[in-house]
């Protein structure tokens, strides 16, 4: 005991002494928490319910690239702010077009208004043309079960509209053995 308080006298040794005994006392605490037992919040995740009317919205209003094909056209572009930009291929000619309603053809930055595709002006390029084509319906001819498939008969004309993971990807459109089939990318 005598050395003890020798040792304990001495500053230096009583600092490490001191030093010693808190690394031990937190070290104890520390293997305290970790071995106590945690309890797991579960996360409340919201699922967001996403209607057909959303999906239309949104595909009126984003930026869309576009292919259609039907045979007769090949038509290959983009579509932002609710104008068509890119070309029409039809009889081994290609033309650069503008359509934003009418149809413009494009030469070295020039728009010109033709009548040129005209049966594409019946308003088959830009989402918000087809949306308000539907909309303006008054019902639904069929959907499938899992709504990857909306199809309405509008004045003689079937349109097929289909939705992969909550998007608008594709719309068909036929009438008198005419069949249009529009593809849309998301930019």
């Amino acid at each position: 005991m005598d050395k003890f308080k020798e040792i304990w006298n001495n500053p230096r040794y009583n600092a490490l002494i001191r030093l010693g005994l808190w690394f031990i006392f937190f070290t104890l605490v520390i293997i305290f928490i970790r071995l106590s037992p945690k309890e797991e919040v579960p996360r409340v995740e919201e699922e967001v319910q996403v209607t057909y009317s959303d999906i239309k919205k949104e595909f009126v209003n984003s930026s869309v690239m576009l292919t259609m094909d039907n045979g007769t056209y090949y038509v290959n572009g983009v579509i932002k702010n609710g104008a068509f930009t890119g070309t029409i291929q039809s009889d081994g000619n290609t033309n650069k077009v503008y359509y934003n309603g009418v149809m413009y053809l494009v030469n070295k930055g020039e728009k010109t208004e033709t009548g040129l595709y005209s049966e594409l002006n019946d308003k088959l390029i830009l989402p918000k043309d087809i949306v308000g084509i539907i909309d303006n319906y008054n019902g639904l001819l069929k959907t499938t079960s899992d709504d990857k498939s909306y199809t309405y008969d509008i004045d003689g004309a079937k349109y097929v509209v289909y939705v992969k993971e909550e998007k608008i990807c594709k719309v068909t459109y036929e009438k008198d053995n005419l069949v249009y089939t529009l593809e849309y990318n998301y930019l």
